[in-house]
């Protein structure tokens, strides 16, 4: 019994992490590979994903936030709160940032902080008319990624977590992250689309 128990449990584990793998729509966008790494000591966590335009437009990534940060207290208590919470505590924050060659030797890369915005590629029409993604911009390890900054202990050894992508034209989507996988999202196999 116990056995078949933890056979059940390990084939659960797996088929959520590989629905965060598959791609999967968000408005006109597929959405894929996301996972979030939080390394321990480290003062800050990385987030990983794949994002393709799927409509002849192409738009700009140019934020990330939380979801807690798109929702205003409603409580008068949970706004005083706010109002007398420590100044000297950094809040949560996320950053867009790439890694590129240093002037000095281009064998060595340091990381910089993307201040523009990223661009998703609009999708495009073939010589019969059928429409193909735009090419897909990958946020993965030693190029462009998150950076989540100042989280908390409590949400660092949570399972997954809320982001909102915000974009030039599109605005906000949501999406969620599993944190710490496993294993690499994009080494597991996709089942299905979505």
């Amino acid at each position: 019994m116990k056995k078949k128990f933890f056979s059940s449990l390990f084939f659960l584990v797996v088929l959520t992490t590989n629905a965060f793998s598959c791609p999967q729509m968000h408005g006109s966008f597929e959405i894929s590979d996301q996972s979030i790494v939080f390394l321990k000591g480290a003062e800050a966590g990385a987030g990983y994903l794949t994002i393709a335009q799927t409509i002849e437009t192409a738009d700009k990534l140019i934020g990330v936030k939380t979801k807690t940060d798109t929702e205003e207290p409603k409580d008068f208590i949970s706004r005083l709160k706010g109002f007398f919470s420590n100044p000297d505590k950094k809040a949560p924050h996320i950053e867009l940032h790439d890694h590129v060659p240093t002037t000095e030797d281009q064998n060595v890369l340091t990381m910089k902080r993307i201040k523009d915005g990223v661009i998703i590629p609009a999708a495009t029409k073939d010589s019969n008319g059928k429409l193909t993604k735009g090419e897909p911009v990958k946020f993965e390890k030693n190029g462009k990624h998150l950076m989540l900054y100042s989280f908390p202990e409590s949400i660092r050894n949570g399972d997954k977590l809320e982001l909102v992508l915000i974009f030039e034209k599109a605005g906000d989507i949501t999406i969620t992250l599993p944190i710490n996988p496993a294993s690499p999202s994009n080494e597991k196999p996709c089942a299905h689309h979505h």
